[in-house]
C-alpha cells in the first residue's frame, strides 16, 4: 500500500474492491489463504482495514506490517478492532523527530486496540543515526540520503537501517506466518526471555528497539504536538478514530501509553 495524501475525503473501499477483482482474476495463481498486508503512511493505516474485512484470506497464514502509519479508515470508531486468531502483527516507527509527517500516537492505537495476543505483535522502533536517518522516506525509497547528503550516483540501494528494519523484520513474518519456523518468531515477535525482547539492541551497527509493551517500559520519544504537521496529528476529528488518540481524547498527554477506555 502506498504513502500519504492529505485529503480525508476519499473511499478506500475502492481499494479492496480492486483487489477483489484482482484475485477473482488471477485466482489460480494467487493463494488467498497465505496473506501479508504491508502499508506505509496512508497504505500503513489501510491495511488494517483490508485485514479486518477479508477474514477469509490468510486461513494458512496472515500478517500486518504497517509501517509509520497515518489514520485507519473504514475502523470502528472506538474500542478494539478484532481480527482472525491467527493473525500477527508489527506496527514500526522511526524517528518522530525526523518522521513529523506522522502521529505516532496513531501507531500506539493500532498496536494496542485490537484483539491480537502480545506473543503475536511487536512495536519496533528504529531511531536511526547520523549515517542513517530513520525519516518518513525509510519505507519506500531506495535511493535514501548518504549521511544526510543526496545519493551521488543515483544508482538505487538500501542501507543498513533498511535491511535491519525493514528486510529481517518482513523476512520474519512471512517466515514464521507462513511456515511456522519459531526462530524466525525470535527475530520479529519475541517473547519474554528472547534477545531481543523489550529492549534496545544492536544489529549490523544499527541500533533498534523490538518490544511487545511500550506502555512506559522504556524511552521512546512523543515529541510535542507543536513540532508535528497539522494535517497528520491523531486528535485530528477528520481521523475516524481521533477519540482512541493516545493519551485519550482531550486528557494531558504527558504521562505513559495506556490503552484508551473507550
Amino acid at each position: 500500500m502506498p504513502h500519504e495524501h492529505t485529503n480525508p475525503d476519499f473511499h478506500p473501499e475502492l481499494l479492496l474492491t480492486i483487489l477483489d477483482g484482482v484475485v477473482k482474476q488471477f485466482s489460480p495463481i494467487i493463494d488467498t489463504s497465505r496473506v501479508g498486508y504491508v502499508g506505509h503512511s496512508e497504505g500503513g493505516g489501510l491495511i488494517f482495514y483490508l485485514a479486518k474485512d477479508r477474514p477469509q484470506w490468510g486461513t494458512n497464514g496472515r500478517f500486518l506490517f504497517s509501517l509509520a502509519a497515518w489514520w485507519g479508515f473504514n475502523l470502528p470508531e472506538t474500542g478494539n478492532v478484532d481480527y482472525p486468531a491467527n493473525t500477527n502483527m508489527i506496527i514500526q516507527m522511526g524517528d518522530p523527530t525526523l518522521d513529523t509527517g506522522t502521529d505516532p500516537r496513531q501507531n500506539i492505537d493500532f498496536l494496542l486496540h485490537n484483539n491480537i495476543p502480545a506473543k503475536r505483535k511487536t512495536y519496533l522502533y528504529l531511531p536511526g543515526d547520523a549515517d542513517h536517518p530513520a525519516t518518513h522516506r525509510l519505507s519506500y525509497s531506495s535511493t535514501i540520503d548518504i549521511g544526510g547528503q543526496p545519493n551521488p550516483n543515483g544508482i538505487a540501494y538500501y542501507n543498513a537501517l533498511q535491511q535491519v528494519g525493514l528486510f529481517r523484520p518482513l523476512e520474519s513474518l512471512m517466515r514464521y506466518s507462513f511456515e511456522g519456523d519459531i526462530q524466525w518468531k525470535k527475530i520479529g515477535l519475541p517473547d519474554p526471555g528472547d534477545a531481543n525482547y523489550n529492549t534496545m539492541y544492536t544489529l549490523n551497527g544499527i541500533t533498534v528497539l523490538s518490544t511487545d509493551d511500550p506502555m512506559g517500559n522504556h524511552d521512546v520519544p512523543l515529541p510535542v504536538e507543536a513540532d508535528l504537521d497539522i494535517n497528520y496529528l491523531c486528535r485530528q476529528h477528520n481521523n475516524p478514530r481521533w477519540k482512541m488518540c493516545m493519551p485519550c481524547d482531550d486528557t494531558n498527554r504527558d504521562q505513559v501509553w495506556q490503552q484508551c477506555n473507550n
